[in-house]
């Protein structure tokens, strides 16, 4: 089997069995993409087969110079999912996905990024709430602002997701 063809499948179990959204998939694909451009000349069953610890950890440790933690995390986590399906598939020894180091990078290892309660004032009263654009980039604020909202989360929001009269929002997809 060849390269393509491998990718081709990843792909399919992304969709299929493990049940990753397409953006998630998207990533996946890319960083396997990079892992096997840059380790193998010619992709196939066989060179996959003879793929080590060590070859993992070298790719992991170029990469750390020169990506942030978010993204080193993101592509560990596409390495093991791959790893695992190769060996669903035969293609390498199950205990690869286990090489895959873990990247260090705890959540308040930095000082919290936040606006103070006057600055959150002047960027509230910024907005023209009578214009449709001034209420929508007040109301994106106040769910970030207020209620602790990441970005994607609001920009996923539809109308069926609150519920007015118990003032409940679901949040889904994350």
């Amino acid at each position: 089997m060849e390269g393509n063809q491998i990718m081709r499948d990843f792909e399919w179990f992304l969709l299929h069995v493990a049940g990753t959204k397409k953006s998630t998939k998207h990533q996946y694909l890319h960083y396997v993409k990079t892992f096997l451009v840059e380790r193998f000349e010619h992709v196939s069953e066989k060179a996959i087969s003879k793929l080590t610890p060590v070859d993992i950890i070298q790719f992991m440790m170029n990469k750390k110079k020169h990506y942030e933690v978010p993204y080193l995390k993101a592509m560990t986590t596409a390495l093991r999912s791959f790893f695992r399906f190769l060996a669903l598939k035969g293609l390498c020894d199950e205990k690869l996905a286990s090489a895959v180091p873990a990247v260090a990078g705890w959540k308040l290892s930095n000082i919290p990024k936040y606006l103070t309660k006057d600055q959150l004032a002047i960027l509230l009263s910024s907005f023209n709430q009578n214009r449709a654009d001034g209420l929508r980039g007040y109301a994106i604020v106040l769910c970030m602002s207020r209620l602790g909202l990441r970005r994607s989360e609001v920009a996923n929001l539809t109308i069926d997701d609150i519920k007015w009269r118990s003032g409940i929002i679901r949040i889904s997809g994350g």
